[in-house]
């Protein structure tokens, strides 16, 4: 599951939270494949973090991986600079980026 939320902090300034994880049918066993990122928002957009990306994750999908593994297709889309948007494939077992390649993103 992937998931998103904005909230208000006590700054009135809004933060952004992004991540993924795997679980088990009855939502007991949750392992993060990418832990949740907190991200301050300007004018809707993400602000760049100096350590790391500023990037928003949704899930595309999964597929079959080798030995009869799955492998998690993400997207990391990028507010700062649109160019370094990527889909991925994961391995949500161990975390690795098995694959990636520039997001083709629609622009109206």
């Amino acid at each position: 599951m992937g998931f998103r939320a904005r909230y208000v902090t006590a700054a009135t300034d809004t933060m952004f939270v992004t991540g993924v994880a795997v679980t088990d049918v009855e939502l007991r066993d949750l392992r993060w494949v990418i832990r949740p990122l907190r991200v301050g928002l300007r004018g809707g957009r993400m602000r760049a973090p100096a350590r790391r990306p500023a990037v928003r994750y949704s899930v595309r999908g999964a597929v079959a991986g080798a030995g009869g593994g799955m492998l998690l297709l993400l997207d990391e889309i990028a507010d700062v600079l649109v160019r370094d948007s990527r889909t991925t494939a994961v391995d949500p077992a161990t975390r690795r980026v098995l694959a990636a390649q520039p997001l083709a993103l629609r622009c109206p």
